[in-house]
């Protein structure tokens, strides 16, 4: 079965979100409970069991969400795209998740249609791990 995963890798200097594991670690729990399935990557894998790796990045060279991809990884079958959100700078850490994730939410959406998988829900995921991060940004905050 696909599951998601997720990493950040910043390369433009003073700019990025540093989100924390546990926010990552339960979006990516939540996304996984959807059951999506690409077929596309099971006919290139010659197998269902892979990861679709969304890796979060920050850029100041543009005010649209980019997504690029797909790297693939044979040795651990994986499909790997990048997730470019606008920079902002954002200290307050509710704002910043409140500002970050849709474009996540909006980059998953892109590449499930991209290869005609049905994104419903995956919006819906992102509004409830906000929420629960406006409820209790301490639970996100501490080390995991």
């Amino acid at each position: 079965m696909m599951n998601i995963e997720f990493g950040q890798i910043y390369v433009e200097l003073n700019a990025d979100f540093d989100l924390p594991s546990l926010l990552l670690k339960r979006l990516r729990e939540e996304l996984d409970t959807l059951g999506k399935e690409i077929l596309h990557f099971n006919t290139v894998f010659k197998n269902s069991d892979f990861k679709l790796v969304f890796i979060i990045s920050a850029t100041r060279k543009t005010d649209e969400l980019n997504v690029k991809g797909p790297t693939l990884v044979r040795k651990k079958p994986a499909a790997e795209f990048v997730i470019y959100i606008p920079y902002k700078e954002i200290v307050d850490f509710v704002d910043k998740v409140s500002y970050v994730l849709p474009y996540v939410a909006k980059g998953v959406v892109f590449v499930l249609n991209k290869y005609k998988t049905d994104s419903s829900g995956v919006e819906d995921v992102v509004r409830n791990v906000i929420v629960a991060v406006r409820d209790e940004p301490e639970t996100f905050l501490r080390k995991s």
